[in-house]
């Protein structure tokens, strides 16, 4: 729910993210709350997934000398 409400105040589309949802809601459809942001998110593309290396925490022994 929260991020449904910051989706539509950070892109002014109160409204129509309003009617989405309870159209999804009517129809029994799942709320996909992914899906959703990709179709009203068209200022703020998502955050590409970068992976990370968990370094082993043995590697700060060489760094205490």
């Amino acid at each position: 729910m929260l991020r449904l409400l910051k989706l539509a105040a950070d892109h002014d589309c109160e409204e129509a993210l309003g009617v989405y949802v309870l159209g999804l809601m009517t129809e029994s459809k799942p709320i996909n709350i992914d899906a959703i942001e990709v179709k009203f998110n068209q200022h703020h593309p998502s955050l590409p997934d970068v992976p990370c290396y968990q370094h082993d925490i043995n590697q700060y022994d060489a760094l205490v000398v």
